[in-house]
C-alpha cells in the first residue's frame, strides 16, 4: 500500500520580542525627567518665596499693629493733658467771671471803671471791651461787628482800631470773636449734654467743618475728642 505522506510540520524556534528603544528616545526620556526636575526645583523655590514673603507681611503686620496701638495710647494721653487743660481753663475763667459779676454788683470800682472810655490806653480799652463782650455774650450776636463795638461802647471806629492792632494779640476782628465762640463752645461740651451739632449752632458757627478744623486749630483736638475725654475723665 501505498502510504500517505504527512508533511512534516515545520518548527520554528519562539523567541521573546524585547523592545529595544532607540537613542533618539532615551535623549528625549532623559530631557524630559531634566525638565520635570527643573519644574519641581521652581516650584519649591515659588513656595519658598510665597512663605518669606508671607512671614513678612505677618511681621510686618504685628509692628504696624503695635505702632498703631502705641500711637492710639499716646493720642489719649495727650487729648487725656488737653482736656485737662481746657477744663481748668473754663474754670478759672468762670470763677474769674462771677467774682468780676460781685464787683460789679456790689458797685466795687476799680481805677479801670473810673477812667473814660476815651481816656484809656489801647491795650485797656482792649481788656474792657473783651470783659464786657464776654460777660454780655455780644459775640454770639450774628450781627456783631466793629459797628455795634462803637454803638455799644460809644467809641470812635479809630478807637475800636486802636484796640484791636495796638492793645490785644488779635489780627481782626473775626479773629476775635471766633475766639470767643470757641470758648464757650468748650464750655458747653463740657457743662451740657447737647449735641456737638446744636453747641455748634449755640456757638454762632453755621457750618460744621469750620467749627471743627477751627476748634482742633484752636485746642489742637477736636470736639469730638475733647468731649470724650472728658467723659472718660469723670
Amino acid at each position: 500500500m501505498g502510504g500517505v505522506q504527512i508533511p512534516q510540520r515545520l518548527s520554528t524556534p519562539y523567541t521573546d520580542t524585547v523592545t529595544t528603544k532607540s537613542p533618539h528616545h532615551a535623549s528625549y526620556d532623559a530631557q524630559e525627567q531634566q525638565r520635570e526636575i527643573e519644574q519641581q526645583v521652581r516650584y519649591t523655590q515659588y513656595a519658598v518665596m510665597v512663605a518669606i514673603f508671607m512671614g513678612v507681611l505677618a511681621i510686618m503686620g504685628l509692628f504696624f499693629a503695635w505702632y498703631a496701638a502705641h500711637q492710639w495710647r499716646k493720642t489719649q494721653l495727650k487729648n487725656h493733658v488737653l482736656a485737662q487743660q481746657m477744663k481748668d481753663a473754663i474754670v478759672y475763667k468762670s470763677k474769674y467771671e462771677e467774682l468780676e459779676k460781685l464787683l460789679v454788683d456790689a458797685d466795687v470800682k476799680t481805677e479801670t471803671h473810673d477812667v473814660s472810655v476815651n481816656d484809656m490806653t489801647p491795650e485797656e480799652l482792649f481788656h474792657y471791651i473783651e470783659r464786657e463782650v464776654s460777660r454780655r455774650l455780644l459775640f454770639l450776636n450774628p450781627s456783631f461787628d466793629r459797628q455795634m463795638i462803637m454803638d455799644e461802647f460809644h467809641i470812635s471806629k479809630e478807637r475800636v482800631g486802636a484796640a484791636f492792632s495796638q492793645g490785644s494779640k488779635y489780627d481782626s476782628l473775626p479773629q476775635f470773636v471766633s475766639d470767643l465762640r470757641l470758648d464757650y463752645a468748650s464750655k458747653l461740651l463740657v457743662t451740657t449734654n447737647l449735641s456737638i451739632t446744636e453747641i455748634m449752632t449755640k456757638a454762632g458757627f453755621s457750618n460744621a467743618s469750620v467749627f471743627s478744623r477751627c476748634f482742633s486749630r484752636k485746642f489742637q483736638i477736636s470736639p469730638t475728642q475733647y468731649r470724650r475725654a472728658n467723659g472718660e475723665q469723670s
